[in-house]
């Protein structure tokens, strides 16, 4: 069992995105943490990397966080804040018991320029249902395919039961949101991922759903080992992984594209064109060759994601959005992921060589 522990936020209330490297294109997330850790066990997990024994950390001045993010919000009325809150733990599993919602749903719906996204792998949101969310939060599920989920993500609700909170969210008025992360690889996923998309839209209306997200499986170099330790059943650290641009484990670049481009394509045949889909941690090369086009910066990013929000969903920020206020300095490395080991299988490596590399686009 999990020990969990309260105190102030430490350092700045506000962090940029921990998934910004340098070879990665990022969307600039701002990311305040409620929580760090997890009442659930999914066995590829990074934080086991970094918290040797279970813990969950709860900060306790919510209202303090909340005025930081409302004056940086107001520095730069013309930019539509993206505040993520589930990058280091489950924003939801344990929010009946901490209520950062109840503070945070209200105080954000008065906010004329954020967005704010509760990040969870549970199906115990009914007591979010009748906050006055002003429809400035979205409710997100972390998604995969049942065999991940049964096997993997230990403790987490089933995708029945995901789907279908998600449903209960939809009718009380929520923007959702949904991450397929990780993908994971193994024979017959491209179907079984399918499943699941084509799931969603049985659930609920893709007018509804502001994004989603895809990132292949990509692990620290010492969670292998710290896998096995913990959890000696999963497969999940079983297949070819090379070291990538950002020194994790991932798969080689030409199956990472594969993936994403057979999710991409059932997600449009699932649910059309309207949601906004994008690659999470990910090289533009992979970008350009999955999706078809690539940011040429985080800031261009940044903006082009709130322009597909606000297309859909204008009432999010008063003013047109101002490109200046989004573009900054942070500019990606123009490299292309070509640090990255070539793979072993022939197929593979055949598949890599003599493709011409795309230019990226500056939107």
């Amino acid at each position: 069992m999990s020990k969990l522990n309260l105190e102030s936020t430490r350092g700045s209330a506000l962090q940029p995105c921990p998934g910004i490297c340098a070879g990665a294109v990022c969307c600039n997330l701002h990311v305040l943490e409620p929580v760090e850790g997890c009442p659930m066990s999914c066995t590829y997990c990074f934080l086991q990397a970094y918290r040797p024994e279970p813990s969950i950390l709860a900060t306790t001045d919510t209202d303090r966080v909340l005025d930081i993010l409302e004056r940086q919000a107001a520095s730069q009325p013309r930019r539509l804040f993206r505040v993520g809150t589930g990058e280091m733990g489950d924003s939801v599993a344990l929010d009946r018991r901490l209520g950062f919602a109840a503070r945070a749903v209200p105080r954000v719906a008065r906010m004329s320029n954020v967005l704010l996204e509760l990040k969870t792998k549970t199906h115990r949101i009914d007591h979010l249902l009748g906050l006055d969310h002003g429809g400035r939060t979205v409710l997100s599920w972390s998604l995969n395919s049942d065999k991940i989920a049964r096997e993997e993500e230990l403790g987490a609700a089933s995708i029945a039961d995901r789907l279908a909170a998600a449903a209960r969210a939809a009718a009380a008025g929520y923007l959702l949101g949904f991450h397929f992360d990780p993908v994971v690889d193994y024979a017959g996923c491209e179907g079984e991922y399918a499943d699941t998309i084509h799931r969603i839209g049985a659930h609920v209306g893709a007018d509804r759903i502001a994004w989603i997200s895809i990132g292949t499986l990509r692990l620290d170099r010492k969670l292998p080992q710290r896998i096995l330790e913990r959890f000696p059943e999963s497969k999940v650290a079983c297949g070819e992984m090379v070291a990538g641009f950002d020194g994790k484990l991932r798969y080689p670049k030409p199956r990472r594209i594969a993936l994403s481009r057979a999710l991409t394509g059932a997600i449009r045949a699932a649910l059309g064109s309207a949601p906004f889909v994008y690659l999470c941690m990910e090289a533009a090369e992979v970008w350009e060759r999955a999706l078809g086009w690539a940011p040429a910066a985080n800031g261009d990013f940044d903006y082009e994601f709130a322009g597909s929000v606000l297309a859909r969903f204008p009432y999010l920020l008063p003013a047109p959005p101002d490109r200046a206020q989004y573009v900054g300095p942070r500019m990606l490395r123009d490299d292309w992921d070509a640090a990255e080991p070539a793979p072993r299988e022939a197929n593979l490596a055949s598949a890599e060589a003599g493709t011409p590399r795309p230019a990226a686009r500056r939107l």
